[in-house]
């Protein structure tokens, strides 16, 4: 997806890719624009377009299943801020980062460290040479001072630590990562074996604005991103 792609053009290739059929795809209308969030990427087009893509799909499985098409209406905005999500304990919003995640300046650029799991946080530490029961946030800051952006990330890595050097899109273009990613799609879907296909059943009266009752889900995802993608909506 570039920056300039029209969301209803991202949602349609989105569909096709998964062989969906074009014909559902008059039931959807996006409304809103990007951005919606200061970012260098176009993060409401993004979740406008998934979140719409799986409203589309769970209408077309009801559909299947003897329900009429429905109109499926998406705002990015609404989208956009729907992926997130706020709570409090005691009326007190938790921190939801560790201390210690976040961007840093290096001698050459800036690294982005992700420190929440305890793991990961105490390899990042110890390989700046910091004891993880007395370090704070200022003695991190100083020590990647003495650090090259790419070379605290490749040390990083070689540890298994979550820690990224900034780069441009050209820069990301350039790198091995970068190159591997431009020969793929966006994803795929890979049949795993052969079974004579099963007919789905009819929904009951009172299950007729539930397009996907009683069907279930095997989720084996874990850590944020798996198990929000695949949450029933």
């Amino acid at each position: 997806m570039s920056g300039t792609s029209a969301p209803a053009d991202v949602l349609a290739d989105l569909w096709a890719r998964g062989g969906l059929p074009a014909e559902a795809l008059a039931q959807a209308r996006l409304t809103g624009a990007d951005p919606v969030f200061p970012s260098s990427f176009p993060v409401g087009t993004a979740a406008q377009t998934t979140v719409a893509a799986a409203a589309l799909a769970a209408c077309e499985l009801g559909h299947l299943r003897g329900m009429p098409r429905q109109r499926v209406e998406v705002d990015m905005t609404a989208a956009a801020v729907e992926a997130t999500g706020w709570f409090s304990l005691d009326g007190v919003a938790p921190e939801l980062w560790d201390a210690f995640s976040g961007l840093y300046r290096c001698a050459d650029g800036h690294v982005r460290i992700h420190a929440n799991f305890a793991h990961h946080r105490e390899g990042a530490l110890r390989l700046l040479g910091l004891d993880p029961a007395k370090a704070k946030r200022a003695d991190v800051e100083t020590a990647l001072l003495g650090w090259r952006a790419l070379d605290f990330e490749n040390a990083a890595a070689e540890r298994g630590l979550v820690a990224t050097a900034l780069r441009g899109f050209d820069d990301w273009d350039a790198t091995p990562q970068g190159q591997a990613l431009r020969t793929q799609p966006l994803f795929t879907i890979e049949r795993t074996g052969d079974a004579p296909p099963l007919r789905l059943p009819a929904l009951a009266a009172e299950d007729l604005t539930r397009p996907l009752a009683g069907a279930r889900v095997l989720d084996l995802t874990r850590i944020l991103a798996g198990p929000v993608g695949g949450r029933p909506r």
